[in-house]
């Protein structure tokens, strides 16, 4: 069991230092709306997201990405305002 302290960056998924991430039907729900955002990937070299649900967050967009190269991302509709 992971015991959390305090308030996290995130409402879903972090993730750094990766070399090849793929992501396919992943969903997130919060018992609350939230501003934070659903991803954050830091330092990753292929990062492929598929059919990627999460509410829309308040504030602020969806994801956060840092030094990420080889994005690609289907079938996720919360990203695509955001992407544009």
């Amino acid at each position: 069991m992971i015991k959390v302290i305090g308030s996290q960056p995130i409402s879903g998924r972090g993730t750094r230092h990766i070399n090849g991430l793929q992501l396919d039907n992943i969903a997130f729900s919060t018992k609350a709306p939230d501003e934070r955002p659903a991803i954050i990937a830091s330092d990753v070299h292929g990062l492929e997201i598929n059919g990627f649900r999460s509410p829309e967050p308040l504030a602020g967009k969806a994801f956060k990405f840092e030094a990420v190269d080889k994005l690609k991302i289907e079938n996720s509709p919360v990203f695509s305002s955001d992407l544009k």
